[in-house]
């Protein structure tokens, strides 16, 4: 959400991240005002297979209204229709959903250690996660110091944790950064954090 507020605007950022070495990101069919880099990768499970065995989806979520506008919930739509393949899905502003679902007591694993800033319009990328029957978890970062899991109407809603420490943080909180590993060639998705310790500790081990 603060990639525009330097000597690149939002275009050229993304521009320089398609262009790195090793980089998988795409500028992607959705680009309006403030929307670049939405775009779909595909894991198959060996070279000579035809179809995926899992899919994620990435969103450029923004400080707007709506962080995930309508263009963006469309183009999921379109591109999701009739598939039944696993999805992960991941954006970076967080969605009211994680709100609504603590807001439910809902049993979480890891922590929450600061307000759930979602944006206040919500164009509906939720519902049609539901709507598809493919997406099984969502991760989104911008509160640096939440790093929970909360099953919300059959969907993991995730924080992806905050490793780096060119921003904000809390005392005692160790910098932190999720994991997640497919298994049985997408059938199961495992995850995990990783402290920036002594001992790079692994905590919150689960199959979402």
């Amino acid at each position: 959400n603060h990639d525009g507020q330097s000597n690149l605007n939002r275009s050229q950022v993304m521009e320089y991240i398609v262009s790195l070495n090793f980089s998988l990101s795409q500028e992607g069919p959705v680009v309006t005002t403030h929307t670049y880099g939405n775009f779909i990768l595909e894991f198959f499970a060996n070279a000579s297979a035809s179809e995926p065995v899992m899919r994620s989806y990435h969103f450029d979520s923004d400080m707007n209204d709506e962080s995930i506008n309508d263009a963006q919930v469309a183009w999921f739509k379109n591109v999701s229709a009739g598939s039944t393949i696993p999805s992960m899905a991941f954006y970076h502003i967080p969605l009211v959903q994680y709100a609504k679902a603590l807001n439910q007591s809902l049993p979480i694993s890891g922590s929450v250690n600061e307000g759930i800033s979602f944006q206040p319009t919500d164009a509906g990328v939720f519902d049609a996660f539901l709507a598809s029957k493919s997406v099984k978890v969502g991760y989104c970062g911008h509160n640096h110091v939440n790093d929970f899991c909360v099953l919300y109407n059959g969907i993991q809603l995730c924080y992806e944790g905050s490793p780096g420490y060119q921003a904000y943080g809390l005392n005692g909180f160790v910098r932190r950064a999720r994991v997640t590993e497919l298994r049985e060639w997408g059938r199961q998705i495992v995850t995990w954090k990783r402290l920036d310790d002594a001992n790079s500790t692994v905590i919150n081990h689960e199959v979402l």
